[in-house]
Formats: C-alpha cells, sequence, structure tokens
C-alpha cells in the first residue's frame, strides 16, 4: 500500500489537522526493551530438553530478509507540515516575526528548583497551542519538495518544540507525593529545562544557511534525552522506597502515559526533521515508505530468539503467517519495538511452560490488512495468565519476571562502571507492554490482550494504514 501525495502546492499550505527504534528501558532509542543490537549468538545458560532441535528457524521464508535500516529509523523522527494558520505569531514564517514570547535567556534552575523568570517564561509557552500532527502529515511533507522546505519545517519545529518541552518541565515541577522531589526526576526537569532553554535562545532560522545551526541543537536536545525513561523510572522506584507510592497509583500511571506519550512525540519531530537533511532511498524522513510487518517481524524474531538462546538454552519457532506481502508507509522503528517486545513475552512464556515437553509450540505471528487498518496477532501457548493479571499487564513496572526491576538497574549500574552493558534479558522491567502500547496508541492504533489461563495469550496490535490519526499530545 502507498499513499497517493498531494501536489507540493498542496502540502505547503495545508494545516496540521487532518526509525527503527533502539531498546533500552523504554523504546524510541532509550524506552523500551533493549534488543536487535543484543551480541548473544547461540545457547548457553539453562539447556533445554536435550531431544528438542537447536537450530530452529524463523519460517516463512518470504518474510526473511533485511528491511532498508535507517540510522534515522533508529531514532525515531518527525517533521512538519507547513505550519498551521492562525495559531499565533509564533507560526508566521515572515522573517521580521519573532518565534518567542521572550527573548531573553533566564538562569536554569536553582537546587532543583525553577528560577522565577524560567518559570515565568515557561508558562507563557506552555499556554500556546501545540500542534498534533499526523503520519500523513510527516510524510507528504517529506516528499513534497516543495521549495524552502527544509528551512519552513526548521522555523515551525523552532516555534513548536519549546512548546511541548516547556509543558513537560512544568508537569514534572508539579508532579503529587513527592515524586517532582525524587534525585531522579529532578535531573529529567533540569534536562528538559536545558534543552527547552537552548531551543528559544536560538535565534529563528531566517534563511537556509541557518538551518544545519537548528538541526545541531535539536540533535543535542534528542541525544540529552537518551536516558529520559530509565530516569524517569528510578524515580518512580525512588518514590516507592520513601514512601510506598507505586506506578500501580493512578495518578502516577496518568503522569507516565502522559509524559512518554509527548516524549515519543518530541523525538519523532526531531529525528523526522534530522533525516530529511540526509534523505534516503525508500524513505520520506523517517517513515520507511514501504514498511513491511512481515519483515520487521522477522527481523524482531531473530533478535528474540537470539537473546532466549543466551538467557533459556533454547526457544520456539516463529512462524510468519496471513499477508507476508503487506507494505505500508509507517515508522518501522515503533513496529519493530512493539514486535520486539510481544515477541520476548510469548517466547519467554513458551519455554518456560514447557520445560519438560520434547517440543516447544511455536508463536503464530500473523497479519491481516483491513479496510483502515493493519492487525497483526501474536498467538502463543505459554500457559497464559491469571484473569485478575490481565488486568495488570500493561502497568508500569509489573512483571512476572523473578528479577525486580531494583536488582536490573544496579546490574546496569555495576556494568557501566566497568565500562561495558548488561547483557540483554527477556524480562524484569515491566515497561515494554505499556510503552509497546503507547507507541501504538500514538498515532491511532490500539494494542490490546486475551488470555486462556492454562493455554496461551493472544496479543493484537492494530496499526492504522490511513496514516490520518493525529498523534496523541497529552496537555
Amino acid at each position: 500500500m502507498r499513499w497517493s501525495t498531494r501536489s507540493a502546492a498542496s502540502v505547503a499550505t495545508s494545516g496540521a489537522g487532518g526509525g527503527r527504534v533502539g531498546g533500552g528501558a523504554g523504546g524510541d532509542t532509550g524506552s523500551g526493551g533493549g534488543a536487535a543490537g543484543s551480541t548473544a549468538t547461540g545457547p548457553s545458560g539453562r539447556l533445554g530438553h536435550p531431544s528438542r532441535r537447536r537450530g530452529r528457524g524463523v519460517s516463512a521464508s518470504a518474510a526473511r530478509g533485511s528491511a532498508v535500516r535507517s540510522a534515522a529509523s533508529t531514532k525515531e523522527g518527525g517533521a512538519a507540515a507547513k505550519p498551521p494558520r492562525g495559531r499565533s505569531a509564533r507560526w508566521d514564517t515572515s522573517p521580521g516575526v519573532l518565534s518567542a514570547p521572550g527573548r531573553s535567556r533566564p538562569t536554569s534552575m536553582t537546587g532543583g528548583g525553577l528560577t522565577a523568570a524560567l518559570s515565568e517564561q515557561l508558562q507563557q509557552y506552555a499556554r500556546l497551542e501545540q500542534t498534533p500532527l499526523t503520519l500523513r502529515n510527516l510524510y507528504e511533507f517529506a516528499l513534497s519538495r516543495v521549495p524552502g522546505q527544509e528551512l519552513l519545517s526548521a522555523q515551525w519545529l523552532h516555534g513548536e518544540l519549546p512548546v511541548r518541552l516547556a509543558r513537560r518541565v512544568l508537569e514534572l515541577d508539579a508532579l503529587p507525593y513527592r515524586l517532582c522531589k525524587m534525585p531522579s526526576v529532578i535531573k529529567v526537569k533540569e534536562m528538559y529545562a536545558q534543552s527547552f532553554l537552548d531551543l528559544v535562545s536560538e535565534a529563528r532560522p531566517c534563511e537556509e544557511a541557518d538551518v544545519p545551526r537548528l538541526n545541531d541543537v535539536i540533535r543535542m536536545v534528542r541525544t540529552r534525552h537518551d536516558n529520559v525513561v530509565r530516569l524517569i523510572a528510578q524515580g518512580i522506584l525512588e518514590l516507592k522506597a520513601e514512601c510506598g507510592v507505586s506506578a500501580d497509583d493512578q495518578l502516577v500511571t496518568a503522569f507516565l502515559d502522559s509524559f512518554y506519550s509527548s516524549r515519543i512525540g518530541i523525538r519523532v519531530l526531531i529525528s523526522h526533521q534530522l533525516a530529511m537533511m540526509a534523505p534516503k532511498p525508500g524513505f520520506a524522513g523517517i517513515i520507511n515508505t514501504t514498511c513491511q510487518p512481515a519483515v520487521v517481524a522477522a527481523d524482531a524474531a531473530e533478535a528474540v530468539r537470539q537473546i532466549a538462546y543466551h538467557n533459556l538454552g533454547e526457544a520456539p519457532d516463529i512462524n510468519i503467517l496471513g499477508n507476508t506481502e503487506l507494505s505500508l508507509p509507517y515508522l518501522d522503528g515503533h513496529m519493530f519495538l512493539i514486535m520486539f517486545e510481544l515477541l520476548k513475552n510469548s517466547v519467554r512464556a513458551t519455554v518456560e511452560s514447557h520445560m519438560d515437553s520434547p517440543v516447544l509450540p511455536a508463536v503464530n505471528v500473523i497479519i491481516a490488512d483491513g479496510a483502515e487498518e493493519v492487525t497483526i496477532k501474536l498467538s502463543d501457548e505459554g500457559g497464559g495468565m491469571r484473569r485478575s493479571d490481565v488486568d495488570r499487564v500493561f502497568n508500569y513496572f509489573f512483571t512476572t519476571a523473578s528479577v525486580p526491576a531494583e536488582t536490573l538497574f544496579q546490574m546496569e549500574d555495576e556494568y557501566a562502571s566497568k565500562g561495558t552493558q548488561r547483557p540483554e534479558v527477556l524480562a524484569g522491567f515491566g515497561y515494554g507492554l505499556p510503552l509497546s502500547r503507547a507507541y501504538a496508541r500514538f498515532f491511532g492504533g490500539e494494542l490490546t490482550l486475551t488470555s486462556m489461563d492454562g493455554w496461551g495469550t493472544d496479543t493484537y496490535l492494530h496499526l492504522s494504514k490511513l496514516g490520518t490519526k493525529e498523534e496523541v499530545l497529552p496537555d
């Protein structure tokens, strides 16, 4: 499937209506669940049943092969269509209009708190309206090649990113239960405040020659925020240790959903802008114009099987069935992250629930092409889960792993102090499913799960194929 692109003039005058992600504790390049970068290459650890075959490969050879993987798609991204009209002066692209409510640069933080000047400027920006985009907006603008495209996009980002950052800083500064006082959360607030200041102190691009300078700034912002998901998770654990409040609390859960959704959007915008500056065949910015779910699933399956062999000594077959030839414009990085997390859960459950069986039942990935959406079903015979647990699987930190998140974080710190990386694990943080759902929902999709206790679990990933759903932006 390929979306038809409008004329360059049409894209340039429209409003906003209408990559491959690296792993880590949360997805987009530091936010999800580790992954394709695993160095595990074969069986080790606990060995499986001696009569089982070791060399099982992913089925559906049509799904094999490497998809085009760009550096851009490994770090989410997204640029914007032409600045929406009629919002505020910051959207005016004429050289004489300032993009910022204020140009002075206040001092940043004092002891973890916001200075009065910075707080006032943050509030000015936070009162401005965010502009949600659709996947089709990003796709059409990247392919339009309108005159001055790079400048238009840079000017739009220069106005949009500070608004989104300002709202998150104020949100972090007003969190309940003393969460805003946790050391790790203060670090994140300082990161976001510094990124806000870097952007508002940068002159608004007025000509093409100014664009590379802004790109350097937003690239630095993206890198600075790489570890944000882990820091926020640590902040929740610090709060739990101090007063017993955890991610099960509704206010905390609402904050995490809101914050991570906003983070996805910011990184999409930044990475799309940077990818448009270095276009690659087959991509519109960071959007893979012919993203094949079967190929992404095969890549995720290979990565998960390597980790399973490293941790469990064996892995089940992963069959990729259904419409394996389907392609559509999509962020293959987002799709990979979700598929990777879901397959990790299914593979681990299958191995652990069939320890004494001579044969491991396969995990099936079934791809269906609907009128409005693509649905990917993952079906396993991993024993299922209790109905009381099904309602909790999308809670942050909920996990059935024996190693708690606190221990995994300690392991990461110990490995980091030695200059090495902690070996990839199949479970433990409890962030995989809630973050995967956030990525699925970001452009109008959904992630649901049904389980039959004593048999297995079916997970359904729904992705909007029309590209017309606006990104989910928190207030």
